[in-house]
């Protein structure tokens, strides 16, 4: 449970993983993020296909955005075939970061082949804020709730019967 942006894609053939990095890198000056940006000769990538872990080795080229207090780092890490595989925790951030991470994503999409985003804040699909705001506010009264129950010397086992 939570609010996650789950991303992952390749990009186009024609597009190189630089010109991506730099778009990502110019929107992070124009919000003021800091960001960093790495390259690796031989890095391994540890990625999901479906259930399956898929581990390799491949060059890597990316860049790493702090969006804003309280979030988790956006990463943008390509390997040679210009795919990426990430997530980025938005709950405990301000609205604004999440719906900025959103924005990066729509400018970043026509450059990739596919760009698969699961977005637990459903902000990706609809647009809608006040959903996000919604699924943020459930994610804080399930952690008031466990925090009662624990103070009040309710045990571990029990959790389940609450949420």
């Amino acid at each position: 449970m939570g609010v996650t942006i789950h991303y992952q894609g390749r990009l186009k053939k024609d597009v190189e993983r630089d010109f991506v990095i730099n778009l990502a890198r110019q929107f992070a000056e124009v919000y003021r993020m800091e960001y960093h940006i790495r390259e690796e000769e031989n890095s391994l990538f540890e990625r999901w296909l479906g259930t399956e872990e898929w581990n390799y080795y491949s060059s890597s080229k990316m860049i790493i955005i702090n969006p804003g207090e309280r979030a988790e780092a956006l990463i943008f890490d390509f390997d040679d075939d210009g795919f990426i595989q990430w997530f980025c925790k938005t709950q405990f951030a301000e609205i604004e970061v999440h719906i900025r991470i959103i924005q990066l994503l729509r400018l970043m999409e026509p450059y990739f082949e596919e760009l698969d985003v699961m977005d637990e804040g459903e902000y990706w699909d609809t647009g809608d804020a006040s959903i996000l705001e919604a699924k943020r506010n459930e994610i804080f009264r399930a952690i008031e709730i466990v925090a009662q129950h624990l103070e009040s010397g309710g045990g571990l086992e029990s959790l389940g019967d609450l949420l």
